[in-house]
C-alpha cells in the first residue's frame, strides 16, 4: 500500500470509528420529525388511490402550503437534513407538469394499488435507479429524481443529489467506474458506498454525512499538499455546509498527523 492509500485508509477508519454524539443526536431528532411528516404524506397519498397534486405542491398563497412535500423539501425538516440547492421554479416545472403523475406512479406505485418495489432484490433496485430518469419533464434531470427517490425510500440510497458529487466521493474512497448513464452511476455508486459502510449501524442520512466528511477531508489534504493555504481555502468556500466539512477535516488531518 503506498503512502496516499495508507493516508486514505487512516482517514476512513478515523471517521468511521469516531462518534460525534452531538451531531448524530441532532440529525436523529430531525430525522424522526421528517419521518413522521413523510409517513403522513404517504398515507394520505394512498387514501384515495389517486394522484393528489396538493400533497406535493401548492402556490405560495395557498392555506396548506406548509403541509406540502415541496415545502418540507425546501424549508422543513427535509431541507435541514439534505438540501437540494434548487429554486421553487425547478420544483414547480416538475410538479405542475402533466407527466408528473406518471413519475409518482413509478416511484410510489402503492398510490395506484400497484405492487410496491422490492428493494431487497438488487435487480429491482437497479431497475428503479435507471427508471427514475426516464421522464421528459423540464427541470427533471438529476437532483429532483434522486431527491424524490430518497424522500420516499430514505433507506435505499444516500441523500446526495448530484451524480458528480457521488462520483467524487467514490473517488475519494479509491473507487471508479466506466458507467455512463445517470441510472447506472446512481446504482453503482450507492451500492459501493453503502457496502463500505455496511457495518455502521446508522441511517443513510448519517452515513451520507460521514461520506461527505471523508470526501472533503481527502480533498483538503490534497489541496494543502499542493501548497494552498488553509485560510484561503476556507475564505473561498462560500457554502457554509462545505466550509464546516473542511474545518472538521482540518482537525482530523492534524489529529492523524497527516499535516502540520
Amino acid at each position: 500500500m503506498n503512502k496516499s492509500n495508507a493516508d486514505l485508509q487512516k482517514i476512513i477508519e478515523y471517521i468511521f470509528s469516531r462518534t460525534d454524539y452531538d451531531k448524530i443526536n441532532r440529525l436523529q431528532r430531525l430525522q424522526l420529525s421528517a419521518n413522521e411528516f413523510r409517513e403522513d404524506k404517504k398515507r394520505k397519498l394512498c387514501e384515495n388511490n389517486d394522484f393528489n397534486l396538493e400533497i406535493f405542491y401548492t402556490h405560495p398563497d395557498h392555506e396548506r402550503r406548509k403541509e406540502t412535500i415541496y415545502y418540507d423539501l425546501q424549508y422543513g425538516h427535509e431541507s435541514k437534513l439534505a438540501g437540494t440547492g434548487l429554486f421553487e421554479s425547478h420544483f414547480q416545472n416538475v410538479f405542475l407538469h402533466n407527466n408528473f403523475p406518471n413519475v409518482v406512479k413509478y416511484i410510489f406505485p402503492e398510490i395506484f394499488k400497484k405492487e410496491s418495489w422490492n428493494f431487497a432484490d438488487q435487480k429491482a433496485l437497479e431497475e428503479f435507479c435507471k427508471g427514475i430518469f426516464d421522464f421528459e419533464i423540464p427541470s427533471y434531470k438529476e437532483a429532483i429524481p434522486i431527491r424524490l427517490a430518497t424522500y420516499f425510500y430514505p433507506e435505499i440510497l444516500l441523500p446526495i443529489f448530484k451524480i458528480n458529487h457521488l462520483e467524487n466521493i467514490c473517488k475519494a474512497f479509491g473507487f471508479e467506474t466506466n458507467a455512463h448513464s445517470y441510472g447506472d452511476k446512481l446504482f453503482i455508486f450507492n451500492s459501493f458506498l453503502l457496502g463500505q459502510m455496511n457495518n455502521l449501524k446508522y441511517s443513510n442520512i448519517i452515513k451520507q454525512n460521514m461520506a461527505n466528511q471523508i470526501y472533503y477531508t481527502v480533498d483538503l489534504m490534497g489541496r494543502l499538499n499542493n501548497q494552498e493555504a488553509y485560510d484561503n481555502i476556507i475564505g473561498l468556500t462560500r457554502k457554509k455546509w462545505v466550509r464546516e466539512f473542511y474545518e472538521e477535516g482540518y482537525e482530523i488531518l492534524i489529529s492523524l498527523q497527516l499535516i502540520r
